[in-house]
């Protein structure tokens, strides 16, 4: 287990950048909630204690932690994806099940949590009619856009998407990032339930594998503010995402249990 202290998910953390970020700009360490809360509930908390801009600050530190985290630092090599070609077998088969495969030329696409859209690239290439990406960190936001130059970026929070028209995205898709930190599931799915059109489908996904330092393989995933990795805890998350789909009155969900990450997919 000491192994995977040395993963890019132990070694860089989102709770410490925030909590680093605040501190540089004047917070307090009596002013920081005990445990690490939602993003709302961060701001409610900071302001409570007096901290000026409370929301702006925030953001800001949300940005950084995310930007050190992943930009020019995190890639599918340094993950489970550099071991098989598999993911993208299992995204084309979901496509495939939604009729989409072959016509994403003709859709108008939504991916939240972009990244650098590294992966956007090898699961969809230049198959769109229109693109959007969307992340909280901007740098990466810029990598995303030289290689999409054709894409509208946003930097905008996955529940927070008032840029976007209602019922105006084909296809909705988000990897691995329904289990950040901070995340707003029920407030990104409202989201999602209000951009997606009338015929639209959505694709998401949940981490399920960690890769220590000598490249050992491991199911499951580190709940937040933890040292371990719980085999059950990305099921505890895509429960969440379920219900909230649920909620929305999504009737066909379905779920692909894939060997690296769980598939949530659905269609109005």
């Amino acid at each position: 287990m000491d192994n995977f202290n040395n993963s890019i998910y132990f070694t860089s953390r989102i709770s410490y950048n925030v909590k680093y970020y605040l501190f540089q700009n004047g917070v307090t360490n009596d002013q920081l909630p005990h445990t690490v809360i939602s993003k709302q509930g961060l701001i409610d908390h900071l302001s409570s204690q007096g901290v000026d801009d409370a929301s702006v600050l925030v953001n800001s530190a949300l940005n950084y932690a995310f930007d050190k985290k992943y930009f020019k630092y995190y890639s599918i090599e340094k993950d489970v994806h550099e071991y098989s070609d598999e993911w993208i077998t299992d995204f084309h088969s979901i496509l495939k099940k939604l009729n989409l495969y072959g016509k994403l030329n003709e859709l108008a696409i939504l991916n939240v949590g972009c990244n650098d859209a590294t992966q956007m690239e090898k699961l969809i290439g230049r198959n769109f009619k229109e693109l959007y990406l969307v992340d909280i960190g901007i740098r990466s936001l810029q990598l995303a856009k030289k290689s999409f130059p054709d894409s509208k970026v946003l930097y905008t929070n996955a529940d927070d998407l008032s840029d976007i028209a209602d019922n105006s995205i084909d296809l909705y898709l988000s990897f691995r990032t329904y289990n950040s930190s901070f995340f707003n599931i029920e407030g990104s799915i409202s989201e999602l339930n209000r951009v997606l059109s009338d015929n639209g489908a959505a694709i998401l996904s949940i981490p399920n594998g960690y890769v220590d330092s000598d490249g050992n393989f491991s199911h499951g995933l580190k709940p937040h503010s933890k040292d371990y990795v719980d085999e059950a805890y990305p099921f505890e998350i895509t429960g969440f995402i379920v219900y909230y789909l649920s909620k929305c009155d999504f009737k066909n969900i379905c779920i692909l249990n894939s060997f690296y990450e769980i598939y949530i997919y659905i269609t109005r």
